[in-house]
């Protein structure tokens, strides 16, 4: 799972090279899904432009961060588990343009 992770991470944040590191804010605010708790901070502390930043993770159902989302919650990067929740903010204008990636998908 932690590969998994990574990809997420460093596929939403990156670009490599010191022009990605200085568009970083200084501290960078994650919404996560609960299921990453553990994953996602061990490939935060693997990417090496990471150290440049300090990174906070807050980990919860998809369907509680994007309410603190839409009720004003800072979040630099948001990774959600479910599609129909990235619509949502989508479609209510909470997203920076052009941001989005769908990066994975399953199914049964």
């Amino acid at each position: 799972m932690p590969t998994l992770a990574a990809l997420l991470f460093l596929s939403a944040l990156a670009r490599p090279g010191a022009a990605a590191a200085e568009a970083l804010p200084p501290e960078l605010i994650v919404f996560a899904p609960a299921s990453l708790t553990d994953a996602l901070p061990k490939a935060a502390a693997a990417w090496p432009g990471i150290k440049l930043v300090r990174a906070s993770f807050s980990f919860d159902a998809t369907s509680r961060l994007a309410k603190q989302i839409e009720a004003g919650a800072p979040a630099d990067l948001f990774i959600s588990a479910d599609r129909d929740w990235m619509d949502y903010l989508e479609g209510k204008g909470l997203l920076a343009p052009k941001t989005r990636r769908d990066l994975l998908g399953n199914r049964l």
